[in-house]
């Protein structure tokens, strides 16, 4: 009854559907080679539970426990840990007694995991191998694992000083990460794209309008102001452009449509939209653009290149590694000019562009089952023998 035990940090729930997707999306991807089971904990959002409530959701050779656990108003942190502590000591026996010990675990996104790790390390010295997705190892970053609480801090770096390996979605993250906690030997799996949806079809040879799509929360992270002057420059100068923005409504937002509101009439705001239609909004659309401040590698690129889109995007974390001459360009973060012309050059020299074959690269590498064959590879080069997986695994 071997599998994979993911522990993670973020997952999507009741409480936040999008919140670590592209974990989710991991998870899926090692699945397509082995059996995996996901644990996650987080604040219950039903008002007034008192309790800890487990929901299962039992996928294609996945298994989901989500425990969602009640919010207090006093010491709340200090009550997260408890719960976090109480949850792994109460289920771990009933997922051993059902479906015996996992061949690894497999921890994303350190804080909270990192608490679970370091209990199963101590009591069942199980082989550990960590994935990264946070932004918070960058140094730019305005929530920053530097500044965080001595406690988080320790947690981690013992994480990643018993790890047998870490696997990180780029070459840089890795070089920030070892910077913090030490030549910790790794293998780089990127982010991956669910290519039933994300996929190119072809817009019409001379589209009306040439759509320019940016996804994101809009967050400091993303620059919002930068990239909404840029684009307003845009709408000003060029009458066939059109710009999509998928976001929440943000006062940086709305502020933008009322200064720009000579131009409403090209700019579509749907707001927050399910994954899948993001999909369909990729495809209607001519280039994504993304300004950010920091980053790791972002989905929102990977997905783009899976839709055919070229990208302009500043020049972040690991994006360099995957954006080039023949999906896109790149400009240095913060450089106005710079995006602006880049925008420009894409829009005039679009010819440039096979969509077809971004969007068939892309594919390839970033496939569920490419993905999972990559972490099986990760494993391996962690020392990690995977048994035969049975099938018809039990439930617990």
């Amino acid at each position: 009854m071997s599998y994979v035990l993911k522990l993670c940090g973020w997952y999507p729930s009741e409480a936040d559907v999008f919140s670590g997707d592209f974990v989710q999306r991991h998870a899926r991807s090692i699945a397509t080679r082995y059996p995996v089971v996901v644990l996650f904990a987080t604040k219950d959002p039903v008002p007034g539970n008192q309790g800890i409530r487990m929901v299962h959701h039992r996928g294609e050779n996945l298994d989901e426990y989500i425990f969602y656990y009640p919010a207090r108003r006093v010491f709340d942190p200090v009550w997260s840990q408890w719960y976090y502590l109480r949850i792994i000591r109460s289920f771990l026996p009933r997922l051993l007694a059902s479906r015996g010990a996992p061949a690894l675990v497999h921890v994303n996104i350190a804080w909270k995991a990192a608490l679970w790790a370091a209990f199963i390390r101590k009591k069942y010295n199980w082989p550990v191998v960590v994935t990264e997705n946070s932004t918070e190892y960058q140094p730019e970053a305005a929530h920053n694992i530097r500044r965080v609480s001595w406690l988080r801090q320790y947690f981690t770096r013992q994480l990643f000083e018993h790890a047998r390996r870490f696997i990180p979605v780029s070459h840089q993250l890795a070089a920030v990460v070892r910077e913090l906690y030490g030549p910790i030997p790794f293998t780089v799996v990127p982010n991956a794209v669910d290519t039933r949806l994300f996929h190119e079809r072809r817009s019409p040879a001379n589209p009306v309008r040439f759509r320019i799509l940016h996804v994101s929360t809009l967050s400091y992270q993303k620059n919002p102001e930068g990239l909404l002057r840029v684009l307003g420059r845009i709408l000003e100068e060029f009458p066939e452009a059109e710009v999509e923005i998928i976001s929440p409504e943000t006062p940086v937002l709305r502020q933008w449509v009322k200064d720009h509101e000579a131009y409403r009439h090209r700019v579509l705001l749907p707001g927050l939209i399910p994954y899948s239609s993001v999909a369909e909004h990729m495809q209607e659309s001519q280039l994504l653009v993304l300004f950010s401040r920091y980053e790791n590698l972002p989905c929102v690129i990977l997905e783009a290149f899976c839709s055919g889109l070229p990208v302009v995007s500043s020049r972040v974390g690991g994006i360099g590694e995957v954006v080039h001459r023949e999906n896109g360009i790149l400009v240095e973060p913060d450089d106005e000019d710079a995006f602006y012309l880049g925008i420009v050059q894409a829009m005039r020299n679009y010819g440039q562009f096979n969509q077809g074959q971004i969007a068939q690269t892309a594919a390839r590498l970033y496939n569920f089952d490419t993905i999972g064959q990559a972490f099986m590879q990760a494993y391996r080069e962690a020392g990690i023998t995977l048994p035969p997986p049975e099938t018809n695994s039990p439930s617990v």
